[in-house]
């Protein structure tokens, strides 16, 4: 997951996050912050 840190600040980060979110579950609590991305695999 770490691969996916390094797109932080990035207009299209948070619109690709959402549909990898959606394609792989439920299995991630994603919180975006103003300059922080914490991802946080339960």
């Amino acid at each position: 997951m770490g691969a996916f840190l390094f797109i932080v600040q990035n207009s299209l980060f948070h619109i690709y996050f959402l549909a990898f979110r959606y394609q792989n579950g439920y299995n991630y609590a994603i919180r975006i912050d103003y300059e922080n991305v914490n991802i946080m695999c339960p």
